[in-house]
């Protein structure tokens, strides 16, 4: 998946996303959307048998006043329905998805700043 957080391709879109070939190269197009700008972070992860796409936007919100959306991964690939919309503090520079005991935990990094709460590391366990 290739996503720009500023401007679009020639053919207007700003998100891409390819096969990986078995050599490791990449492959033909799967899908390309307009999605709006400064999504700063795309990470991926899987809850049982089903695979989600986080977006996080480190600056500014949607036109629906949120910065962060969990979208379901269809199984061709293609960004399927949205699951979950959140409004959270701006400033989250770095997402991080991982797991520990077969449960899946989000890293959160402020660079700079901290939130409402004084803080600028939150480590949530996803359900």
């Amino acid at each position: 998946m290739l996503l720009k957080e500023k401007g679009f391709t020639s053919k207007g879109n700003n998100v891409h996303i390819n096969k990986v070939n078995s050599n490791g190269t990449i492959g033909d197009l799967v899908a390309s959307y307009k999605w709006g700008e400064g999504w700063s972070q795309a990470k991926f992860f899987k809850r049982g048998d089903q695979t989600y796409l986080m977006l996080l936007k480190e600056k500014g919100f949607t036109s629906k006043g949120n910065n962060v959306h969990i979208n379901k991964v269809n199984s061709n690939g293609t960004i399927g329905d949205l699951a979950a919309s959140y409004k959270w503090s701006e400033g989250w520079s770095q997402a991080e998805l991982f797991d520990r005991g077969g449960q899946t935990f989000l890293f959160l990094l402020k660079e700079k700043g901290f939130n409402n709460e004084n803080k600028n590391v939150h480590i949530n366990k996803v359900n």
